[in-house]
């Protein structure tokens, strides 16, 4: 079903099959289909949609929190208890607190507001508005950064953003944790971080009890490092991998040989393509509004999601992108400072065009509303490549009949964490090894597969960046292109420095 999932707060009311209506103060009605999780309060100024859980082992679950939390303010709630209590829960959720809007971590149940009232599908959202229904077409990137969308009258709320859906009002918070535990040295904060994954990964088995859990495994780093956390905790579970034309030696060879060592049920899904279907890739592009042109969607269309519940039932899908969030992955194009323009000609983003000004909205709400304790290369990660693009793309397993995707590192709470080690180390890595040595080290006794893949695929690979190459050339002239590309092959050499320094170790 296109709207399996989804959730619409307005004053106005959709006819959908499958749909509950609670009727809120001032007019307005929650409208959400039953396969999302919902919390609603006796007095609906507290709503909990989605899945969450807790990561600390000193706190209750959420609901229990959030009962607790209506006792002590039977009127006004504070905001800062109500952002002390969230920073340390996990999952893919959204909160409303009377009439404020707060996102999970990164924003992964996305919300798309107007004046008409808030939805996690855009789709819903227009058609509540009576707008012509309209597929972004990524002409310029394969997402769309926010807070624009491909309607003028539409936004989407940046994790950096709290909204109340009945004033139209947007205000800040910050994004770290405002508390995570002291770490005397680099051995404390390894077996915290580690000791906090498991009781969470285990508080999570507890929120989705009846699914058999899958983790989606690769042969890099983030996949792996789950792994070996999941091993770690002792919950239950298996791996597996989806396969594709050319896919890397390493992502089809070694996730059979690492659930080996574990003594864990591996399943590879073969790509098949008389099961192709045009009909389900429109599906995706509509159920997303286009918002995310990625793998996952031809993975979709060649049916091989489904496979997984064909074996398993219902299933809950671990994916593991939010590692990303603490690596300076766009320190490449920023350097370590904000350099907006530095990120329009590295992406070759048209003048004028609606990816553009869009980040010109979101560089301006970065500089007004600043934030403390992460780098502007993080800090773009977490609200952009991970609140936009990858938010969509978990939106797109909504409509999976059987499927829950998670990510199990979106919290607040473990991403300060994560980024309470040393940057050096984040840059190459490092972290995530010492994480798998101290959870998992057999883990360890391989190597990690690298992300490129064969043949005709790493022909294309070129192909794409040599296109894009001319096109920041014609762009920019030759001058800049050259001073841009400077700047790329500097940060490479940061990292590769930083590497050889600790093989020297």
């Amino acid at each position: 079903m296109l709207d399996a999932g989804q959730f619409l707060i307005s004053k106005k009311q959709l006819s959908r099959p499958d749909y509950v209506n609670i009727i809120l103060s001032d007019g307005y009605v929650l409208q959400y289909h039953r396969k999302l999780r919902a919390y609603v309060h006796e007095k609906g100024e507290i709503i909990l949609l989605g899945t969450a859980w807790q990561v600390r082992e000193d706190r209750q679950e959420p609901v229990k929190e959030l009962e607790r939390l209506a006792e002590a303010y039977p009127n006004e709630i504070p905001e800062e208890a109500v952002l002390s209590m969230e920073e340390s829960w996990c999952g893919r959720y959204l909160l409303i607190v009377q009439g404020n809007v707060y996102l999970d971590a990164v924003g992964l149940l996305g919300v798309f507001y107007s004046r008409e009232g808030i939805s996690g599908s855009i789709r819903l959202l227009a058609e509540v508005m009576e707008l012509p229904e309209r597929i972004y077409q990524p002409a310029e990137l394969n997402w769309l950064p926010g807070p624009l969308t491909q309607y003028d009258q539409i936004r989407r709320l940046l994790p950096s953003q709290i909204y109340h859906f009945r004033t139209g009002a947007v205000h800040g918070r910050q994004l770290l944790a405002s508390w995570i535990p002291e770490c005397g040295g680099d051995e404390e904060r390894i077996r915290k971080f580690t000791e906090c994954f498991s009781n969470s990964l285990k508080n999570m088995t507890h929120a989705v009890s009846g699914r058999k859990i899958l983790i989606a495994l690769t042969g890099g780093y983030d996949s792996r490092t789950l792994l070996s956390l999941a091993a770690h905790a002792g919950i239950p579970f298996e791996c597996f991998t989806l396969g594709y034309d050319r896919i890397p030696a390493g992502d089809k060879e070694l996730p059979a040989r690492l659930c080996h060592i574990l003594d864990r049920g591996y399943t590879y899904v073969n790509r098949d393509p008389d099961m192709y279907s045009e009909h389900r890739k429109k599906e995706y592009a509509l159920h997303t509004g286009g918002l995310a042109d990625d793998g996952d969607k031809i993975f979709y269309s060649y049916g091989q999601y489904q496979e997984l519940t064909k074996k398993f039932g219902d299933v809950v899908v671990l994916r593991s992108s939010i590692w990303e969030t603490a690596v300076e992955y766009y320190m490449k194009m920023m350097g370590d400072e904000l350099e907006p323009q530095r990120i329009y000609d590295y992406l070759a983003l048209p003048k004028g065009g609606i990816a553009e000004n869009s980040l010109k909205e979101y560089f301006s709400w970065a500089g007004q509303n600043r934030q403390d304790g992460i780098s502007a290369v993080d800090r773009f990660y977490w609200e952009q490549r991970a609140g936009s693009w990858m938010s969509s793309i978990e939106q797109s397993f909504d409509m999976m009949e059987g499927i829950l995707s998670l990510q199990p590192a979106n919290s607040r709470f473990l991403i300060t964490l994560l980024l309470s080690f040393p940057r050096d180390e984040r840059i190459i890595r490092l972290h995530q090894r010492k994480i798998i040595s101290f959870a998992c080290p057999e883990l360890l006794e391989m190597g990690f597969g690298d992300s490129m893949a064969l043949g005709k695929n790493l022909f294309g690979s070129y192909g794409a960046k040599v296109k894009k190459g001319l096109k920041r050339l014609q762009m920019l002239g030759l001058k800049k292109t050259v001073s841009l590309y400077t700047g790329v092959l500097h940060a490479k050499a940061v990292k590769k420095k930083l590497e050889r320094e600790n093989d020297r170790k």
